[in-house]
């Protein structure tokens, strides 16, 4: 499993930690690279998706704009409200610890960011914006 998400993470994608544990950090992290290279979107790391996987990594593609980002939604009225919302986006998400904001986990990509921002919206509702950083 560590293997798996070593590669995923050279390949700019955020598996919520190299840890060897399946959680929804390396679920979604194969879900983006299945959309991204028009695989199956099922999280599951099957045949077709590592053999993907290591392709890539041989060809160096998808790498992408490699900083640090996060995804930041907008601000929420209480810590409550915030806390709520964190906890059904998932992506590593968390409340602010100075504000009512909620921040995602570490992408190490702007295309992961990206990525994850889209299922974000799509399955939430939320406009988010993508915060880099690196700088």
């Amino acid at each position: 499993m560590k293997t798996l998400q070593e590669k995923l993470v050279k390949l700019g994608l955020d598996t919520n930690g190299v840890d060897g544990v399946y959680g929804k950090g390396t679920t979604n992290a194969v879900m983006i690279l299945q959309r991204r290279t028009g695989l199956v979107i099922d999280g599951i790391a099957g045949n077709a998706t590592l053999a993907k996987i290591d392709q890539l990594l041989k060809d160096k593609s998808l790498v992408g704009t490699p900083g640090v980002f996060r995804v930041v939604t907008g601000t929420f009225g209480t810590p409550e409200a915030a806390k709520a919302a964190a906890k059904e986006i998932s992506f590593n998400a968390f409340k602010g610890e100075k504000d009512n904001r909620v921040y995602t986990g570490v992408f190490t990509s702007l295309e992961s960011a990206e990525e994850a921002r889209a299922l974000i919206n799509a399955e939430h509702g939320y406009n988010l914006k993508i915060r880099n950083e690196s700088a």
